[in-house]
């Protein structure tokens, strides 16, 4: 492919991009950009790990496929949203009781969900992290 054909065809995919998202609302915009932004500020741990959701509507008991202290990887079958809250209860082994924390889903996957964790406090922040920070 010649040069000038293969800036033809980028910029052609580069206007049909623009159009596409010149288009969407502002909630698919962000959908979006959570989809193709590598916006996280952790290093993601493979963990396995039973937790207890809950929605609004339901509770339910997953598993966390890994672990950062911005978030988790939730494997689900149960239909979530991007920007839904949650209600996440971890029992860290040490932690003595269980841990309670809200979460939104950021992004939506085959298999599951990437959680963002939203803390209360600087404090339940750092005891997270702490908790995580074992686990290495």
């Amino acid at each position: 492919m010649s040069e000038s054909s293969q800036q033809f065809n980028v910029s052609g995919i580069t206007a049909r991009l623009f159009e596409a998202i010149l288009k969407m609302d502002e909630g698919r915009k962000k959908d979006v950009l959570l989809m193709i932004g590598d916006e996280r500020q952790y290093e993601r741990l493979p963990y396995l790990m039973q937790i207890k959701c809950g929605t609004d509507k339901e509770c339910f008991t997953d598993f966390i496929l890994d672990i950062s202290p911005g978030g988790i990887f939730l494997e689900t079958i149960h239909p979530l949203f991007a920007g839904q809250k949650l209600e996440l209860t971890f029992e860290f082994k040490d932690a003595g009781h269980p841990l309670v924390i809200t979460g939104n889903v950021a992004w939506i996957g085959i298999n599951g969900a990437g959680i963002q964790f939203v803390f209360d406090s600087r404090e339940q922040r750092d005891r997270v992290a702490e908790h995580i920070r074992k686990l290495y």
